[in-house]
């Protein structure tokens, strides 16, 4: 974990870097959220985490069907 500081200066200097370890977190978020979703999706396959939507939602709460 970084600080305010420190991630603007990592952006600046490392912005590769920086830009890698966001995609590894959307991954795994993404990887995380599917495998939640298969446990807990209703009978007609929607998604009940912060909103109901058919299927599942992708990043800004767009209903996309699954994320695989």
């Amino acid at each position: 974990m970084r600080g305010t500081e420190e991630l603007l200066a990592h952006l600046i200097a490392r912005p590769e870097w920086v830009h890698a370890c966001l995609r590894q977190i959307t991954d795994r978020c993404f990887h995380y959220y599917n495998l939640l979703y298969d446990l807990m999706r209703d009978e007609v396959g929607g998604s009940i985490f912060w909103l109901w939507a058919p299927g599942g939602l992708a990043a800004g709460a767009i209903p996309t069907g699954n994320l695989r």
